[in-house]
């Protein structure tokens, strides 16, 4: 049997032994009996000087039968093991139980065979571990590529890298790490994100690009990098972490929108200038009708009075248009989908029909067609052409709103408002 020997003699060793930080247990060889606890022991197990020396370690290790402890330390009787270290755990005197590491050696103190056991508590250790073990799990499972380089080395080499970066990426890790991350921008440097990743990393700055990366296979995606620095607590930067997120799908759909914007702008431009050649070639033919409508008009009738009249038919034609112009100019509210009928109704409150106008609608049209659309600006085009109508027939009529759906390129809707006004005859235009 192999020992090592103990003394109390030095004050100062004993000085030692009760100040350390670790907790030190003496116990005899035959009886288990403690013979001698340091404080940071007593104080942990929160029993007083004189208790702890009636306990033995059975007496805080629940989970040891006197059996099963002493076949542990038999190892140390026969000389087989210099030294035990186990892992347990230790009960207080209130009962509540702590993780313990336990360093155990047999050794001689005041002549007799004794264990001097030196107790680690893990708690705060165990702690930090399942905090690591717990980070890690979440950095495997991450669907984002996650990355880690080493700022203390040249070049800021990878030394971490998660899964989805291999599936991301299609590299493996023996293809990945001690590789600076430029080996994925392949010979496309060229990038005014490369510039901004690079200025922050030289500066120890955060920074978030959007930048194009290639595949193991060569093909390009768009890959959305955020690059943090980490420091040590003398504020010296370590590390940085990046996180990829391939946002090619989006950046894809962003330019096909603004080329759908182009597109459209195009267009709007070329029909507004269709809209206003109009303009101007029905304003002319009006003019030309109501000189010809003064020209044969029989001379009873007041001249001034017909030519007023003209002028505000002229008038009614031009606002129109304009109307039609505007809807073609402005941007529209959000489309809706809009039943007819309530459409022509919500036009029709705008409109003072006098008692002599008889009103006829399609009503079973009306009811059975819905449209999509910005509701004012249809209602607006409806109420200035049934007031013109009406406007038509001073001395009374009848004013027919039809509506009838049609077959072209797209699904129409045609809706006519006719009058029986007198309106301007063929041989006059």
């Amino acid at each position: 049997m192999m020992t090592t020997q103990v003394s109390k003699d030095s004050s100062s060793f004993g000085q030692i032994l009760e100040e350390s930080v670790n907790e030190i247990f003496i116990f005899d060889a035959e009886t288990l009996r403690f013979v001698l606890v340091n404080r940071g022991a007593r104080e942990n197990l929160r029993y007083s000087d004189e208790e702890i020396l009636q306990l033995t370690p059975l007496d805080i290790k629940p989970e040891f039968t006197r059996e099963e402890f002493g076949s542990l330390i038999g190892s140390l009787c026969d000389g087989t093991e210099k030294k035990l270290v186990f892992q347990t755990v230790h009960e207080r005197k209130d009962r509540s139980r702590y993780d313990a590491e336990i360093h155990l050696q047999l050794t001689q103190y005041e002549g007799r065979a004794a264990y001097v056991a030196i107790v680690l508590d893990m708690t705060e250790r165990l702690k930090s571990e399942e905090l690591v073990r717990i980070q890690q799990a979440a950095i495997n499972a991450s669907s984002n590529g996650i990355l880690i380089t080493d700022a203390r080395q040249p070049d800021h080499p990878i030394i971490f890298s998660n899964p989805a970066f291999y599936a991301l990426t299609g590299y493996n890790e023996e293809e990945t790490l001690g590789k600076n991350c430029r080996f994925l921008q392949g010979d496309d440097r060229d990038q005014a994100a490369r510039a901004q990743l690079c200025e922050a990393i030289r500066g120890g700055r955060e920074s978030q690009v959007v930048i194009r990366n290639y595949r193991k296979d060569g093909t390009m995606f768009w890959n959305e990098l955020s690059m943090s620095p980490v420091r040590d607590q003398k504020g010296r930067l370590t590390h940085f972490i990046g996180i990829q997120h391939d946002v090619t799908e989006r950046r894809e759909a962003e330019d096909r929108l603004k080329q759908l914007n182009q597109d459209l702008d195009r267009r709007v431009q070329e029909r507004t200038a269709q809209l206003e050649k109009a303009q101007d070639q029905l304003i002319r033919k009006e003019k030309l009708a109501a000189l010809g409508q003064l020209a044969v008009r029989p001379p009873d009738r007041n001249t001034k009075e017909s030519f007023e009249e003209i002028t505000r038919g002229i008038a009614n034609a031009t606002h129109i248009l304009e109307e039609l112009l505007d809807y073609a100019r402005e941007p529209t509210a959000e489309r809706v989908d809009c039943l007819l009928y309530a459409l022509i109704d919500e036009a029709l409150l705008g409109v003072a029909i006098p008692s002599c106008v008889v009103l006829q609608r399609d009503e079973d049209n009306e009811h059975r067609l819905r449209t999509r659309g910005d509701p004012l600006q249809i209602g607006r085009i409806l109420r200035n052409l049934i007031e013109n109508a009406v406007q038509a027939m001073p001395d009374g009529g009848r004013v027919m709103v039809d509506c009838q759906p049609k077959n072209c390129r797209v699904k129409a809707i045609a809706i006519a408002v006719t009058d029986t006004g007198v309106g301007i005859s063929e041989d006059q235009l």
